[in-house]
């Protein structure tokens, strides 16, 4: 099974524009609708599915608002602090490339890469994807009234694990990260 290939770090900001997508209006717990210029994808096929009803995906609101209460500060209370954990990537296999690439001085004691990808289809995200909705949100409520959430930073920097699977290999990512 193929291993992590990089890791990386992503603002809230920049995720936010990564991952386009529109809110349906409906009596559905399932309001998110990835947009074909998306440059996140989810693959229904590989996540939770669809909504037949509406073809939204099986990603329930109320987790996603959870995250971005607790992200903007405005928890009820009981969780004062999001534990999101890494966000997942895969750059699909044959539809993408990563390079990397040295920028440390030659005389630092560390090394520092800068990774890029370049992609025909996009980024799939095998898991994660409440995570990444969470955060989209919390960028667009602040957006609004950024004085209200003054705990807010939207450059914060979430870490982002970096795969490079066919999609049968990210299925069965996905099955082993929710198992």
């Amino acid at each position: 099974f193929p291993v992590t290939i990089s890791a990386l770090v992503v603002s809230a900001e920049n995720l936010n524009t990564y991952l386009k997508y529109e809110k349906i209006k409906s009596k559905n717990k399932n309001p998110f609708k990835i947009k074909t210029d998306s440059i996140i994808k989810i693959d229904s096929e590989i996540q939770r599915g669809l909504d037949q009803e509406t073809k939204a995906l099986l990603q329930e609101k109320s987790k996603v608002e959870e995250i971005k209460e607790v992200l903007l500060g405005i928890s009820d209370g009981v969780r004062q602090k999001a534990f999101l954990g890494c966000l997942i990537w895969n750059v699909r296999k044959n539809s993408g490339t990563l390079k990397k690439r040295k920028v440390s001085p030659e005389d630092s004691k560390f090394e520092e890469y800068e990774l890029s990808i370049e992609t025909t289809e996009g980024i799939y995200l095998p898991d994660s994807a409440h995570r990444h909705l969470g955060i989209c949100e919390a960028v667009i409520e602040y957006s609004k009234n950024p004085e209200k959430y003054p705990d807010f930073n939207p450059n914060f920097e979430f870490p982002v694990e970096i795969y490079h699977l066919n999609p049968n290999q990210e299925r069965d990512l996905f099955l082993e990260l929710n198992s």
